[in-house]
């Protein structure tokens, strides 16, 4: 009687990753963009660890950040979500939000790289070439603005680049962009390392200076604050 011999092969040892966000090692990635994740920035979700640009937000899973406080997480995340509802009000009106404290909008950006430079906006990496605002024509009581920009994706899923959640911002009014048909950047996803480039444009009032883009990778992230003036 034939003896049927069974080789067992040694488990594939995990690859260690790395958080893009604190630079630790980490084995852990997020359930839904699988972006590499390390315990101090992880959230947990019913559905699993997420990364913080796709969570929606603290809720009652959510781990405490090291070294900063669940009372300082809460804050931003409030800051977040009234931001959010801003911006959909000046589409609403449109064009120009109401009024909101310069507090909000220093609680909510997360960096401040500058013109020319590569910022990481979530999952993407965002250079700004341009910004500059058309003189308006007489009598006109709003005016165009246009931020030419290239985005790379550097997430490891195919993701959007959402034009609707950038803003341009005079230190007290946040005003979204405008849907320009001659704005080439879309909403098409973008694969792992794909760049586009085009423009987003902004509808403002004649005669206002902007002073710094806000720019979001979802509606749920804090917005990276680009500031156009020295």
């Amino acid at each position: 009687m034939a003896t049927e011999t069974i080789t067992m092969a040694a488990p594939t040892a995990i690859p260690a990753l790395t958080c893009p966000r604190d630079g630790i090692t980490t084995r852990l990635t997020c359930v839904q963009c699988w972006t590499p994740i390390c315990p101090s920035c992880l959230v947990r979700t019913a559905v699993g660890l997420k990364c913080p640009v796709c969570a929606p937000g603290p809720t009652v899973f959510s781990v405490r950040r090291r070294g900063r406080g669940w009372m300082a997480w809460a804050a931003v995340a409030v800051t977040s979500a009234i931001l959010t509802v801003a911006a959909a009000s000046s589409v609403a009106g449109g064009g120009a939000s109401a009024p909101e404290p310069v507090g909000s909008a220093v609680a909510a950006a997360s960096a401040s790289p500058v013109i020319g430079h590569e910022a990481s906006v979530g999952p993407f990496a965002v250079t700004v070439s341009r910004f500059e605002c058309q003189p308006p024509p007489a009598g006109a009581r709003l005016t165009s603005c246009r931020s030419e920009l290239s985005v790379r994706n550097d997430g490891v899923q195919a993701r959007p680049f959402p034009n609707t959640l950038q803003a341009v911002t005079d230190g007290v009014r946040f005003f979204p962009a405008s849907p320009a048909p001659e704005a080439p950047i879309s909403e098409v996803p973008l694969n792992p390392g794909e760049t586009v480039s085009g423009a987003v444009v902004f509808d403002v009032p004649a005669g206002l200076h902007p002073t710094a883009l806000h720019l979001r990778a979802s509606a749920t992230a804090a917005a990276v604050r680009m500031p156009l003036r020295p």
